[in-house]
């Protein structure tokens, strides 16, 4: 029987060694993709997290700045927060409030929760009328959102961010924007008729 030659070796050799890279390289690209596509997967399903958490908000409101005593009622805040932006509130339309977040040297923000919808749209859209007394009213926004709302007032400007329903708004120009995500590439925008744009900051 005819040996093998040196030569014939290294070319059987290299033939297996090519094969088995060429295995390899498929089988990593198979897996890039299939790491891809669970990552997709993954922000699909914090996005509508994200979503339906933001709609368990819809009917509340943050309001900033008011001082904070002992024993305070603040459903009484809430109404005289109304008060002073010329909305009617009785405590029936509340359906709970109270103080967020750890003592500080800055009050604690009051989050009140609304029983209708209307009502807390109402209060929110009167908002302005606080302009100058040091107090605010703002969504109750979810963590996720509430890190994008910082990340587009450092990008684009306080007075050209807002907020609506949960969406956060952008203006460039004459140009308005929802902006929905901002990862490591460029914002992921919306772009919307101005008629669209309902009662900016």
């Amino acid at each position: 029987a005819c040996q093998p030659t040196e030569g014939s070796l290294h070319s059987e050799l290299r033939a297996a060694l090519e094969k088995n890279t060429q295995v390899i390289e498929r089988l990593e690209a198979a897996l890039k993709e299939k790491v891809e596509k669970i990552g997709e997967l993954e922000a699909k399903l914090e996005e509508k997290t994200d979503s339906l958490e933001q709609y368990q908000r819809r009917a509340c409101l943050r309001i900033f700045g008011f001082p904070e005593t002992e024993n305070e009622d603040t459903d009484a805040i809430a109404v005289g927060i109304a008060v002073e932006i010329g909305v009617e509130l009785n405590v029936q339309d509340i359906d709970r409030s109270h103080r967020v977040g750890r003592k500080g040297e800055r009050p604690r923000a009051v989050i009140v929760k609304f029983v209708s919808y209307r009502k807390r749209r109402e209060m929110f859209q009167n908002k302005k009328k606080l302009k100058g007394t040091g107090k605010t009213i703002r969504e109750d926004l979810t963590q996720r959102r509430h890190k994008l709302l910082g990340e587009c007032i450092t990008k684009y400007g306080l007075n050209n961010v807002w907020t609506v329903d949960g969406n956060i708004f952008v203006k460039q120009g004459t140009e308005k924007r929802i902006i929905s995500r901002l990862a490591a590439g460029p914002y992921t925008a919306l772009t919307l008729p101005t008629t669209n744009i309902a009662y900016p900051q």
